[in-house]
């Protein structure tokens, strides 16, 4: 398999899921300087990351892609 027989079936507008993964990053940020102040800096950074990693698992998740393969049997000709 390759990525050209990779396709999306997003189920939100693609638009739409870019500006929710844009605001959950910049929630991170905001987020992580909050942190910063009360945590370590290394544990801040290791939640803030944890924090994207999840909002981007769901904007692929929101993609929807999938594989598709293409098989073709071939058939003898009857008699």
């Amino acid at each position: 398999m390759n990525l050209s027989q990779l396709s999306i079936a997003p189920i939100l507008p693609l638009w739409l899921i870019l500006l929710l993964l844009a605001a959950g990053a910049a929630a991170c940020v905001f987020q992580f300087r909050l942190l910063k102040r009360r945590l370590l800096g290394r544990r801040a950074l290791l939640i803030s990351f944890l924090r994207l990693s999840a909002f981007a698992l769901l904007g692929l998740i929101a993609l929807n892609p999938f594989w598709t393969e293409r098989k073709e049997i071939k058939i003898s000709p009857s008699l």
